[in-house]
């Protein structure tokens, strides 16, 4: 995904179940571990997110602002940059 605007702010709400995942932020690991139902998890970077989701199908993302659809019912990685 690429998006434009002065950073990235993705949001994580898990809806069922639970969801490892693992953040990294602009090349700094900001979070690894697991959520579960009914919690969320909000992450900013200024130029680049990479985000690995364990269970997708359980999760809704929000990438500034908008929901974004993760296919597949098997782990995904998610690369996020800022549109320079």
């Amino acid at each position: 995904y690429t998006v434009s605007g002065n950073s990235i702010n993705v949001k994580f709400e898990v809806i069922n179940d639970r969801c490892w995942i693992r953040v990294n932020s602009d090349g700094i690991v900001t979070f690894e571990g697991t959520l579960n139902k009914g919690e969320s998890k909000s992450f900013e970077a200024k130029n680049k997110l990479t985000i690995k989701i364990g269970n997708p199908p359980v999760v809704k993302v929000t990438l500034n602002g908008k929901e974004i659809e993760i296919p597949g019912n098997y782990p995904k990685t998610l690369l996020i940059m800022r549109n320079q």
